[in-house]
């Protein structure tokens, strides 16, 4: 007789992230098998899970091609590059194209702090469209008043990001594993090695991709290839979540430093305390999905898509204090107050900053209504 599992966490682990999860690590090893790279590469963070269920698989049914996980951020992979286009129009070639971006997230990516620069908090959270930045003549001003910093920043991070992928041997027919979505740090990863002049062929495997342009290597998706892929709505609409289940428990990769040990990994702060309610939730579903994906048991990926566009009560509650960190500042997935206490603004405000927008309205409403058919509409 099946062993029930009353635990909500472990139970949603078995039977909906890991048919999910189980699904995905066959096609991985399909297209890895098909590929026949000489090493495959798990990028930090999204990797984490995905690593730890290859090395399960390999132990029972080797295909016999070594692995490792890595540690790689947009970030990390980004400000090595800054010191390359050394212009104010080039500055801006390595940053991932937005509808509107915030002078604190420019300050961010030339590596550079609200302190150093004195700019006030209201300032930084000014946002401009991405088609603008060329030409913000703010902007301009900062880049050229910090321009020896951003580059020399960026020169040791160059060097050291060149040791760090001679460390981990990056190099040859290689294949990076990651959790995808539009192939930015693919591109920021062929970009240094043609600098550094690292002769190696990349092949991306991801959960989602979207349209990834100047890739030299080939990008493939499970879940969808581009951006028309019908599919892809479907995983945006609870993005966050997609990402925290794929997650270890540690923080972002920031930088690298050269020690004479070797290559040091700085990484930010885990966004969770150590013995948050959240961290507990995450390694439950965890450990019920590598369960099921041991016991080579249901690999498929409907209930896993169903929840994220409409999330049952049940499975919405383990979710309910969840949230991204920007800039310091939580944005929970869910609301954290009954509706009727928030005002039109401040609920506008909640909603688009959530990156579960259907989890979001489900849990504000509480009807039956068709929320991922609100969410496309929205989106629009």
């Amino acid at each position: 007789m099946e062993k029930k599992h009353t635990e909500p966490r472990t139970e949603f682990g078995r039977k909906v992230f890991g048919p999910f999860l189980a699904a995905y690590m066959r096609w991985l090893r399909d297209e890895i098998q098909a590929l026949k790279p000489e090493k495959v590469f798990f990028f930090s963070r999204d990797g984490y899970i995905m690593k730890r269920c290859y090395d399960m698989m390999e132990a029972s049914s080797p295909i016999g091609i070594p692995s490792q996980y890595v540690y790689f951020s947009r970030k990390s992979l980004r400000t090595p590059l800054l010191c390359t286009s050394l212009t104010y129009e080039r500055i801006f070639d390595h940053l991932s194209w937005q509808r509107f971006i915030s002078y604190g997230e420019v300050l961010s990516y030339w590596g550079l702090s609200l302190d150093e620069t004195r700019m006030p908090a209201s300032e930084a959270a000014h946002t401009i469209p991405f088609e603008n930045l060329a030409k913000d003549e703010s902007l301009r001003s900062v880049f050229e008043s910090y321009k020896n910093l951003i580059v020399s920043r960026s020169r040791e991070q160059f060097d050291a990001l060149r040791a760090y992928l001679t460390e981990i041997g990056l190099r040859g027919k290689v294949v990076i594993v990651d959790i995808g979505w539009h192939g930015s740090m693919q591109l920021a990863l062929e970009t240094f090695l043609a600098h550094c002049g690292i002769e190696a062929q990349v092949s991306g495997l991801y959960v989602g991709i979207g349209t990834p342009r100047n890739l030299k290597g080939t990008a493939k998706g499970f879940l969808y290839n581009g951006e028309t892929d019908h599919r892809r709505s479907s995983v945006l609409c609870f993005l966050g979540v997609v990402e925290k289940l794929f997650q270890c428990f540690e923080g972002s990769t920031v930088s690298y430093k050269l020690t004479p040990e070797g290559v040091e990994v700085i990484k930010a702060k885990y966004e969770f305390a150590t013995d948050a309610p959240e961290v507990e939730t995450i390694r439950l579903i965890q450990e019920g999905a590598v369960a099921q994906v041991k016991e080579v048991g249901c690999a498929d990926t409907d209930a896993f898509l169903a929840f994220g566009r409409n999330p049952s009560s049940k499975w919405l509650s383990i979710f309910s204090s969840f949230y991204n960190l920007d800039g310091g500042v939580k944005l929970f997935f869910l609301p954290q107050k009954p509706l009727y206490r928030f005002s039109l603004k401040e609920f506008i405000l909640a909603l688009n900053q959530s990156s579960w927008k259907t989890g979001f309205m489900k849990k504000a409403f509480r009807l039956p209504l068709p929320y991922f058919f609100l969410y496309k509409i929205l989106k629009k």
